[in-house]
């Protein structure tokens, strides 16, 4: 997809990037010291203090009027059997659907949390990430899932997380 970008003037032929984080903000609450006895964390799942489960998966937002879609990859709890479930069959869409919370924060939806949101946990399978289906229907993450935004709306959302890098989403 080619656009001419209205918030820095260039010409982009690139795709729209994702906004993802690699670690759950839990990661971060948790002081650097004690991280790797009380943290097991993989690309995909996480576990803290052996009783708070978390998998990585995204929420995807269609682009109007394109084909495009805009991801915003997080994380959400699980119960232990969801948990085990999804560890056990990483690759099946035989799983679920599961209930979870959004275990992260989108400095783009101030002044509304996002962190504590309800999804429904939806798993594709074939080496997918999971996908997280917004429960509350009045929130406007939910809407922009729901409804889409537009190309200025992504451009805009992408610069707030281009310069400089973070993890924090």
């Amino acid at each position: 997809m080619s656009y001419k970008c209205i918030l820095c003037g260039n010409e982009h032929d690139e795709d729209l990037f994702d906004v993802s984080s690699t670690k759950p903000d839990v990661y971060f609450a948790i002081p650097e010291s004690e991280r790797e006895s009380r943290i097991h964390l993989t690309d995909d799942t996480c576990v803290v203090d052996h009783g708070l489960f978390l998998i990585r998966g995204i929420i995807e937002i269609p682009i109007i009027d394109t084909e495009a879609t805009f991801a915003f990859g997080m994380w959400a709890t699980q119960s232990w059997d969801h948990f085990d479930a999804y560890q056990s069959f990483p690759e099946s869409s035989n799983i679920g659907p599961f209930p979870g919370q959004l275990e992260g924060y989108l400095r783009c939806y101030e002044p509304h949390q996002t962190r504590g949101l309800r999804v429904t946990v939806i798993f594709p399978g074939g080496g997918l990430r999971p996908k997280f289906i917004l429960v509350d229907p009045d929130h406007p993450l939910a809407q922009d899932q729901r409804n889409g935004i537009s190309i200025e709306r992504a451009l805009w959302i992408q610069h707030q997380y281009s310069d400089p890098p973070t993890n924090d989403v």
